[in-house]
């Protein structure tokens, strides 16, 4: 029988005092594929120490599938390509649902009804979501998917913070 390890349990207990396992953690994709899974579900280690619950990338869509329950595209950052899924509202036939759908921030496609530009190919987009795998792929579930083509130095900005962000990791 194994003996009780109480390092681990102490610490996970630290986990919570890293202000990156509470917020999107700016990274690479790069960084994203080369994390490791920790003992708990949607939680990756990035780097040597770091844990990270949730990510927020900056990239160009390379990809796109929609279907009736989510929409799929893959996002290329110059360092990887990632897949990321959003899912569309439980009720989405509902009409309630439909209104309610196109309130949420950041929620594009799907919805005839949303003002909201669809996931395009070639869109820059920044998209927020938590780390998870599917079939043995590491993918985002996305919470927020926004297109920021408007602003030419969102991308520039974006590596920027990245980069002084890794330096740290």
């Amino acid at each position: 029988m194994a003996e009780y390890d109480s390092t681990r349990d102490t610490e996970k207990l630290d986990w919570g005092l890293d202000p990156m396992f509470w917020t999107a953690a700016k990274l690479f994709v790069a960084d994203i594929l080369k994390s490791r899974p920790a003992h708990l579900p949607e939680v990756y280690f990035v780097g040597e120490y770091k844990v990270v619950r949730q990510v927020e990338i900056v990239g160009v869509v390379v990809g796109v599938t929609n279907s009736a329950k989510f929409n799929s595209f893959l996002v290329d950052d110059g360092t990887g390509v990632i897949p990321c899924i959003q899912w569309h509202p439980r009720n989405f036939g509902d009409s309630s649902e439909k209104t309610a759908g196109a309130a949420l921030p950041g929620y594009y496609g799907g919805n005839p009804e949303s003002n909201a530009p669809a996931i395009s190919l070639g869109s820059l987009v920044c998209v927020v979501g938590k780390m998870s795998e599917f079939r043995n792929q590491l993918q985002i579930k996305a919470k927020s998917v926004v297109n920021v083509d408007n602003d030419p130095n969102f991308e520039t900005l974006a590596w920027l913070e990245r980069m002084a962000i890794r330096k740290s990791i």
